[in-house]
């Protein structure tokens, strides 16, 4: 779950919460007090783009997926509706994770007049609970919400589509029964290029995610 976390702190699309933060900068950025609060709204609104449209990238991943999954008649139906089944109940936990993530803007640290590090703080929801439930203590949540017999005439396609489905529903009734969260620090650098930021990190990963479609 911790590695899911971390991938999917490059891919939702978050709120940010930018009034508080610190500014420092080193004795060579010349710029003026007015200039930099010009140039901290545009670097709170490239963090959110970036952030965006990664988000949007990946979804159109798991989009084209699905519809390749569709198109290929070379894989066995069974085969087929089990991957379908994992895409779609994925996607709707990234959807719970993203709309229950933020991230704080802690610092902005000027290193020069077109180069910074954003200091940040991503709250994501974690999910302990379900993490520490095994394999048996599920299938007796099952046996409790399905009948016994339901469950013995289930095939192997049925029983993992009822597996996942309930996982996730799990997932989304204990965080909203119990939510809690945890926190991961983060550094962004940015460059000034012309009267836009960059991030090379996020073009890469936006380049990356590209060149998989």
């Amino acid at each position: 779950m911790k590695k899911l976390i971390t991938i999917i702190l490059f891919i939702f699309s978050i709120q940010i919460f930018a009034g508080q933060y610190q500014v420092t900068k080193q004795k060579n950025v010349t710029l003026s007090k007015e200039q930099i609060e010009v140039e901290n709204k545009k670097i709170e609104e490239t963090v959110n783009n970036y952030i965006n449209m990664s988000f949007k990238e990946y979804l159109s991943i798991f989009s084209e997926v699905k519809n390749s999954i569709n198109i290929d008649k070379s894989n066995k139906v069974e085969e087929n509706y089990i991957y379908r089944t994992f895409l779609e109940l994925y996607s709707q936990m990234f959807n719970l994770i993203a709309e229950n993530t933020k991230i704080e803007i802690k610092n902005i640290k000027y290193l020069s007049n077109t180069k910074v590090i954003v200091k940040c703080e991503i709250i994501t929801p974690a999910f302990d609970n379900l993490n520490n439930l095994n394999e048996k203590e599920i299938e007796k949540k099952l046996t409790e919400k399905y009948d016994l017999n339901k469950l013995k005439n289930m095939n192997e396609k049925e029983m993992l589509s009822e597996f996942l489905t309930f996982s996730i529903d799990l997932m989304k009734k204990e965080f909203k029964k119990k939510p809690s969260y945890e926190i991961t620090k983060k550094d962004i650098i940015l460059e000034r290029n012309g009267n836009n930021w960059k991030s090379k990190e996020y073009e890469k990963i936006l380049r990356d995610t590209k060149i998989q479609k």
